[in-house]
């Protein structure tokens, strides 16, 4: 079955309402033409953007319960995590995700970057309680260079931060 809010086999339905469907029965279409819409297949949504685009696609990768985005190269990558954590103790962070940071009752904080990042993959962290600069806090490489050194990197006076990963050489990059 697949979820969606605001259709129903070409019906609108009201705001925030969820609607079952089977996935192979859904399909929509844009109001102005039919070179556009969304179709599901027995595993992906494929999003026609029009005859001059290749189409998007969309599919939920069972293997590791994330939902991936589809590239015209056949390149799917995981969508970016938009939700956010708090963690107040050693972490080892996952790529993509967002997090609140409180150091408050610690003396040193240590977040271990992802063991297997692709180029793309970000970690953002948020000081939330405004102690970096009174604490230790430090970004653990997990093997992999960050700034293109094989050092971790103690922070600073940084209430908060982005890494993004680019490649073996350069490592994980403050942005």
């Amino acid at each position: 079955m697949a979820y969606i809010g605001l259709v129903r086999c070409g019906n609108i339905v009201p705001d925030n309402t969820i609607v079952e469907i089977p996935a192979h029965n859904l399909v929509l279409n844009s109001e102005e033409d039919n070179t556009t819409g969304v179709t599901a297949g027995a595993a992906n949504i494929i999003v026609n953007r029009g005859p001059s685009l290749p189409p998007a696609i969309l599919r939920f990768n069972e293997l590791n319960d994330k939902f991936e985005v589809g590239f015209s190269n056949g390149e799917f990558r995981e969508i970016e995590n938009s939700m956010w954590k708090f963690i107040d103790t050693d972490t080892i962070v996952e790529k993509n995700t967002n997090y609140f940071v409180d150091v408050t009752n610690l003396t040193s904080v240590n977040l271990v970057l992802p063991a297997n990042p692709q180029t793309g993959d970000a970690v953002r962290f948020v000081d939330i309680a405004n102690k970096f600069c009174e604490k230790n806090v430090y970004v653990r490489r997990n093997d992999k260079k960050i700034m293109a050194t094989e050092d971790d990197v103690k922070l600073t006076g940084m209430p908060r931060f982005t890494l993004v990963y680019s490649n073996e050489t350069y490592g994980w990059r403050f942005v």
